[in-house]
C-alpha cells in the first residue's frame, strides 16, 4: 500500500507502507525511483503503462487505446534523457542515474507524463494504480 502525501502546490510524495520514499507527483508527472537496473524499469514501466492506459480510457471514455506492444518496447535514447517506447510512441522517461527527489533504492528512475486533461484527483488515483504495478512487478 503506498501513501501520497502533499509536499507543496502540486507536489506531493510517494512513499511506501513501511514510509520509504518511492516516487513524487509535480503537476502531472508521476515518478518512481529505485529500479535496480535498466531492464528492470522497463518491466515495470511496460506494465504500469497497460494498467495506466486502461484506467483513463476509463476515466476519458473517448481516449484511443494506447496500449503498448510487448515486443516492440526498447529505449528511445535522447539528449537530455531516455524513454522507454513502443515504437515511437513514449511511454515513460528513464533516468539512469536517478531523478525526482532523491529517493533511494536503486539508480534507474521512471517518469509518466499524464495528458493535460487530467485532473489532480486522476493524477493521483493514476499514481496509486500505476505504483501497485510496480509494486508487484518488483515482488514477481
Amino acid at each position: 500500500m503506498l501513501r501520497i502525501i502533499t509536499d507543496g502546490e502540486d507536489e506531493h510524495r510517494i512513499e511506501s507502507a513501511d514510509g520509504t520514499p518511492v516516487g513524487w507527483i509535480r503537476g502531472r508527472v508521476v515518478g518512481f525511483s529505485g529500479f535496480a537496473d535498466e531492464a528492470q524499469a522497463v518491466r515495470a514501466a511496460t506494465a504500469a503503462w497497460w494498467s495506466l492506459d486502461g484506467s483513463l480510457r476509463r476515466q476519458f471514455p473517448g481516449r484511443a487505446q494506447q496500449a503498448p506492444v510487448s515486443e516492440r518496447v526498447h529505449v528511445l535514447d535522447e539528449d537530455t534523457c531516455a524513454w522507454v517506447a513502443d515504437g515511437d510512441r513514449r511511454l515513460a522517461r528513464l533516468y539512469r542515474r536517478g531523478h525526482g527527489d532523491g529517493a533511494g533504492g536503486g539508480p534507474v528512475t521512471i517518469e509518466f507524463d499524464l495528458p493535460s486533461y487530467a485532473s489532480a484527483g486522476i493524477v493521483i488515483a493514476a499514481a496509486h494504480l500505476l505504483g501497485a504495478v510496480i509494486e508487484n512487478q518488483n515482488a514477481a
